[in-house]
């Protein structure tokens, strides 16, 4: 068993390997995306903007080939376009 002090060490550790954790996947994460650092705050501002504002959904993968490109075209419909 552990005595109290042990505990509380143990519990702050625990306690501070959550949010380092989820700082490191953040930055690994943020890495495969290849953005700047600019880039990163309104990735995430349009991410918000676009789930719950437009409340859009992704229906399946696009029907397109491994070597093929495309367009994808948006209405304007509020004045933070041109944010995306």
């Amino acid at each position: 068993m552990l005595s109290d002090a042990q505990t509380q060490v143990l519990a702050a550790v625990l306690l501070a390997a959550i949010p380092l954790g989820l700082a490191l996947w953040t930055v690994r994460f943020h890495r495969s995306l290849r953005l700047t650092w600019p880039q990163i705050p309104l990735r995430w501002l349009n991410l918000v903007m676009v789930r719950i504002v437009w409340r859009t959904s992704i229906s399946g993968p696009l029907p397109i080939g491994p070597n093929q490109g495309a367009i994808i075209v948006c209405n304007h419909i509020s004045p933070v376009d041109p944010a995306y």
